[in-house]
């Protein structure tokens, strides 16, 4: 799903969350390359935004933990929401309640 990416040094950019729970996304990047460590803001279309902080990152992608959980419903429909607009939902939905790695 499709989501905007802002550092905290103001640098951002659109990326995409490719995995997504409740207390954090994998987000892939086309010219974002935050280390581990660094503070980024985390915006959907329809949610507040959501701050946390970069875990691991390899090329373009990040593992960011979010500072506050979302709603595991809030999860659930956003995932259902984006996967199916994909053709992924079960995948999705299993990935989203950390059954797979």
């Amino acid at each position: 799903m499709p989501a905007r990416c802002r550092l905290m040094s103001g640098m951002g950019e659109v990326a995409l969350i490719c995995d997504l729970s409740t207390h954090g996304c994998c987000l892939a990047t086309h010219a974002l390359y935050p280390v581990v460590g660094t503070r980024i803001l985390v915006k959907v279309t329809g949610l507040d935004a959501m701050t946390g902080i970069v875990r691991w990152a390899v090329h373009h992608r990040c593992g960011v933990e979010f500072d506050l959980p979302l709603y595991s419903p809030v999860v659930d429909h956003l995932c259902r929401l984006h996967a199916c607009a994909a053709g992924e939902r079960k995948v999705a939905l299993i990935k989203t309640r950390g059954l797979t790695g």
